[in-house]
């Protein structure tokens, strides 16, 4: 038997050292690692690394999600379904460390451990899956394409038949899954005379080694949670709209990864969130935004030269609401 503090401090040092390549090893934040003499001796007591982890995985059921098999290649059914959260370096995802935090505390509950995020569109819900991901070095994240979920499921039965194949996969190769834009799946199946996916997919929610990852919009998290099975089920965070300061430090990380140089000053930074706030009512933070950022970059990129930010601010809201009207 292993004591727990000694388990995460042996967790770590594999992790640090990068000593498995059978596991990944998501380190615990809350405790150091154990000296390399100290790693000796454990290590005299078992055959290999691999055969610690496993002990420490078998003893602490808890820490299945510190510990997971490393994904080398997806196998072609999975690859049909979806793809793992890839790592992007540069990311202008700032500030959320409180969702952060409710996040990786859901993620370890014993019961209900599976994440529902509730927010607008625009306000950052995939994103924050993303960046969860990168900052808790999380790579068993697999993303679920609805669309190529219902592919090929016109016939009765097929639907069910390719989420019960989605779930043995998640389960064996000990995938976190994610459903981004959950409530298109509300009613797949039914139109088929089968059931929905919500229905099939109860009982691997209540699995505790299993943790699901859903976003919805407010609208549509009203009818989700209407299922009262399906909702005890989940855990939800709201997702509101990011702060002033977090879209300025968003506006700086931006300048700096693609712009080389600072576009817009604090102040005039302030000035477009202002009227991106009041003109695009429809539309939400960071979203508006970080496209008005993007929209200055391209534009510079083009053409070499920069032009006073309210002329190009003025040309974006007038094309975002004839989009809208169109």
């Amino acid at each position: 038997m292993i004591d727990e503090i000694l388990a995460k401090e042996i967790l770590n040092y594999i992790h640090k050292n990068n000593l498995s390549s059978i596991f990944e090893i998501v380190p615990f934040q809350d405790i150091g690692e154990i000296e390399e003499s100290q790693w000796d001796k454990v290590l005299q007591m078992y055959q290999d690394v691999e055969d610690v982890i496993i002990h420490i995985k078998n003893q602490y059921r808890e820490y299945a999600t510190h510990i997971y098999r490393t994904i080398k290649k997806l196998p072609n059914g999975l690859k049909r379904m979806g793809h793992i959260i890839e790592y992007v370096d540069n990311s202008f995802f700032c500030g959320r460390e409180g969702e952060f935090d409710k996040m990786n505390i859901i993620r370890h509950k014993k019961i209900k451990n599976n994440i529902l995020i509730i927010g607008e569109p625009g306000v950052g819900k995939t994103s924050l899956v993303e960046a969860f991901a990168r900052c808790y070095n999380i790579r068993n994240i697999f993303v679920v394409e609805c669309a190529k979920l219902i592919g090929n499921t016109e016939y009765r039965g097929a639907f069910e038949s390719k989420v019960v194949e989605l779930m043995d996969f998640a389960r064996g190769m000990e995938l976190q899954l994610f459903f981004d834009e959950i409530h298109t799946l509300l009613d797949l199946g039914k139109t088929t005379g089968g059931i929905s996916i919500t229905n099939i997919l109860k009982p691997y929610l209540l699995d505790p080694t299993m943790c699901f990852i859903g976003a919805t919009t407010v609208k549509e998290a009203r009818i989700l949670m209407m299922d009262e099975a399906f909702k005890r089920r989940f855990t939800s965070i709201i997702l509101n709209e990011p702060t002033l300061d977090m879209l300025l430090n968003i506006k700086e990380r931006f300048e700096y990864e693609i712009l080389h140089e600072q576009v817009l000053s604090r102040d005039d930074a302030i000035d477009v969130i202002n009227i991106l706030k009041q003109s695009l009512k429809e539309q939400y933070f960071p979203d508006k935004f970080v496209d008005f950022l993007d929209y200055m970059y391209a534009f510079k990129s083009v053409k070499g030269n920069t032009i006073r930010y309210d002329i190009l601010l003025e040309e974006y809201i007038y094309d975002q609401r004839l989009k809208v009207s169109n």
